[in-house]
């Protein structure tokens, strides 16, 4: 197994699992490029040879910044973490179903943690809620994450404005809620 950065090359693997993963045109092409060159956006390809098995993508913000995540609930981002330097984010990973319940997502997550908790005060990532058995809620507990909110109705407004198809409701609006977790001080894992 190799993880890398990504490339060029991997934007069409990315854009089809994402479509697969989170409904089509949550995470455009565009989205996907933003990661390619950037100071605070990062992307991580998981490879097994040549086959593309999946991704991680990552963004810093400060205290500052965080509440621009956030699509609900800004003040309360803003106020939580305004005594935090730097925050990193883990906007999206994925796997193919092939290659889904072997501990890769693991892997993937323990790589990009050690590529940014030099650089952060703190990791969260937002996590869908769903009826069914939600594999990153598992990842991140089990990788020493707290759940520190839960936000209904989270992507409601950001599907109507975008026009995205959620995975579990289909057509817009999107009426799930999330989770946020944490994992303070990274550098000890």
């Amino acid at each position: 197994m190799e993880i890398n950065p990504i490339k060029l090359t991997d934007v069409d693997f990315i854009k089809k699992l994402a479509d697969e993963s989170f409904g089509a045109n949550y995470i455009t092409t565009s989205d996907i490029l933003s990661h390619l060159d950037s100071s605070d956006k990062f992307g991580f390809c998981l490879f097994d040879k040549q086959e593309f098995i999946g991704f991680l993508f990552l963004k810093t913000y400060s205290n500052d910044t965080i509440q621009n995540y956030f699509l609900t609930q800004k003040e309360w981002s803003k106020n939580y973490f305004n005594s935090t330097k730097t925050i990193a984010v883990i906007t999206q990973i994925a796997l193919t179903k092939k290659y889904r319940q072997q501990k890769l997502s693991t892997l993937l997550l323990h790589s990009s943690i050690e590529f940014i908790k030099t650089t952060c005060d703190t990791i969260i990532s937002i996590c869908w809620i769903k009826k069914e058995s939600n594999n990153m809620k598992f990842l991140l507990l089990n990788n020493g994450f707290k759940n520190i909110k839960t936000l209904p109705n989270y992507w409601l407004h950001d599907s109507i404005e975008k026009g995205y198809c959620c995975e579990i409701c289909g057509t817009p609006p999107c009426q799930c809620g999330a989770e946020v977790f944490e994992l303070k001080s990274p550098s000890i894992i």
